[in-house]
């Protein structure tokens, strides 16, 4: 049937698409037409390029090596095409010869690789697959397991009522007896079928709302309403379920709208992997989740201590949500200082380059940044570098200490403060734009040991550094300029939780003074690093090489 949205879902979806695009294709067979079929969108760039690579079976990643006339021979397919405004793409590809386990890479110009691994097959061998599941004696059970690569059989709900034993009746049921003509149409009603089994199943309602919230964009893509399925003895029992959850509704067309629209809100959450992201979803969905919008924002740039406070786990209910945000606004309403930094994940895109200025003068005020209250053990360091041309603000008096760095803006702040020479040499890593602003800062980077890259070919490109790389690559900086550390002992209680790699840097940097933790004698190696760390560790470093001048 077709699935018919209620005007405020209209407008939700809407806004979801636009902000929770993921550059991984969906992957369509097409057998009749001998070809596979990778559609997907990136964020709406006009005219932005979008790069596919298919390798081989039993082909590995780091086994190729580099330039591109290299490629071919690893590879099923490679090729590139231009993003419509929309940002949807569409690659056609010949279908293999070859049955096999193949690699799907795909990047854009502002998107960093993304891997998905995939079973192909020729035409013939397909076809005859699903001729298999149309036999009036098919053994689906006995199918569903031998194919599971082949159709996506293999996906996270069905594995789930498999290990707990529940009925898979239904799921039989809908591939028994039936005449399939495309290996879409199987997979689509076994998805369908499996939807249901666990809806009708689920212990609970947040197992509801996490199914539909992880999977409402293929419940619309493929127009299936999956409370159509719903009897009215299954509604009476879920509306039982759900009042202990403040989620029952008068009846149930209310129930289905209702529930959908608070599970599309809480997807919305669950994927915002940027700050940027949370922002627009928070105000989004500020009425519907009934949370102080307004204080919020009142917040200014600890508004992204917020998004690194609640973007932790999936959540599978409003109120579990709610609870998190308004506790989060609440801490950082009261709270009248900072320390070093803070924890996190590491995740991608600051809309903000903390690109160097023109140097000032030394005439210039020690009270040009308006906002370092929050941040007093750094303020002197910031307004430094500031008249040394070597940080910027945010905007015309606003230095946001508070807010996070990218891995390429702390390479520069290095290889501008330390004057490390730039231009001998070219870094190449897959999601490095060579006529980029960082270009020539990553290079000189790789250049003098400082950064060798995340280990899988990337930079690490807008992606928040955490405290333990910023260390790495301040040691790294004081080698490259003729002032190597000596490791120290371990005096942070949570020196179990640093790298390996790291751990000689952070003891160094300590015991030269150049860093601190984060209080409760903890560093928080794996937290990212703020505008007013970052700036605290360069000083330091140019203290230690001569560069700072107590008289300016």
């Amino acid at each position: 049937m077709k699935y018919k949205l209620s005007a405020a879902m209209i407008g939700i979806y809407a806004a979801f698409s636009i902000i929770a695009y993921a550059i991984t294709p969906n992957i369509e067979q097409d057998v009749d037409n001998g070809v596979v079929r990778l559609n997907g969108a990136i964020s709406a760039i006009i005219g932005e390029t979008v790069a596919l690579q298919i390798l081989r079976p039993d082909v590995k990643i780091s086994n190729i090596p580099g330039g591109e006339g290299m490629l071919e021979g690893y590879s099923l397919y490679v090729g590139s095409q231009k993003a419509g405004s929309d940002g949807l793409f569409s690659f056609t590809v010949s279908m293999p010869e070859e049955k096999g386990i193949y690699t799907i890479l795909i990047s854009s110009e502002s998107q960093p690789a993304e891997s998905k691994k995939v079973m192909l097959a020729p035409p013939e061998y397909i076809n005859s697959a699903v001729a298999l599941f149309n036999q009036p004696s098919a053994d689906i059970p006995a199918l569903i397991t031998e194919y599971m690569d082949l159709f996506g059989f293999d996906f996270d709900p069905y594995n789930e009522l498999v290990s707990e034993k529940k009925s898979l009746t239904e799921v039989y049921a809908a591939l028994t007896g039936k005449n399939f003509t495309t290996p879409l149409a199987l997979q689509q009603a076994f998805r369908k079928s499996v939807f249901s089994a666990y809806i009708k199943q689920a212990d609970n309602s947040g197992e509801i709302g996490a199914l539909i919230s992880q999977y409402s964009y293929e419940l619309f893509d493929m127009n299936a309403d999956a409370y159509s399925y719903y009897n009215d003895a299954d509604f009476t029992a879920l509306k039982g379920r759900e009042a202990s959850q403040q989620l029952a509704y008068a009846n149930k067309s209310s129930y289905k709208e209702g529930f959908l629209d608070d599970c599309v809100a809480l997807a919305a959450v669950n994927v915002s992997q940027t700050f940027s992201m949370a922002d627009v979803v928070f105000k989004l969905f500020a009425r519907q989740f009934d949370i102080d919008i307004d204080a919020y924002n009142s917040l200014g740039s600890k508004r992204e201590l917020v998004y690194k406070d609640v973007i932790k786990n999936d959540y599978s209910t409003i109120s579990a949500f709610c609870t998190a945000f308004s506790d989060s606004v609440k801490n950082h309403q009261s709270q009248k200082s900072d320390s070093t930094g803070g924890g996190g994940k590491s995740t991608g895109g600051s809309n903000y380059e903390f690109l160097p200025k023109t140097e000032q003068s030394a005439n210039t005020p020690l009270t040009y940044f308006k906002d370092l209250d929050n941040i007093q053990w750094a303020a002197k360091e910031v307004e430094y570098l500031y008249k040394k041309g070597i940080v910027n603000g945010r905007s015309e008096g606003i230095f946001d200490g508070t807010g996070l760095v990218t891995r390429e803006e702390f390479i520069k702040m290095l290889v501008e403060s330390l004057k490390l020479q730039k231009g001998g040499y070219t870094a190449e890593f897959s999601d490095m734009m060579q006529d980029a602003w960082y270009a020539p800062y990553i290079s000189a980077s790789v250049e003098h040991n400082i950064a060798r890259g995340m280990g899988d070919g990337r930079f690490g490109i807008g992606e928040y550094i955490t405290r333990e790389d910023m260390a790495v690559m301040a040691a790294g900086a004081l080698a490259a300029a003729d002032n190597p550390i000596t490791a120290g002992s371990a005096i942070f209680t949570d020196n179990n939780d640093i790298s390996d790699y790291a751990k000689e840097s952070i003891s160094g940097l300590y015991a030269k003074g150049v860093i601190n933790g984060v209080g409760d004698n903890r560093f928080d190696p794996k937290g990212n690093a703020t505008r007013g760390t970052a700036a605290k560790i360069v000083y330091g470093l140019m203290n230690i090489t001569g560069g700072v001048n107590a008289d300016e």
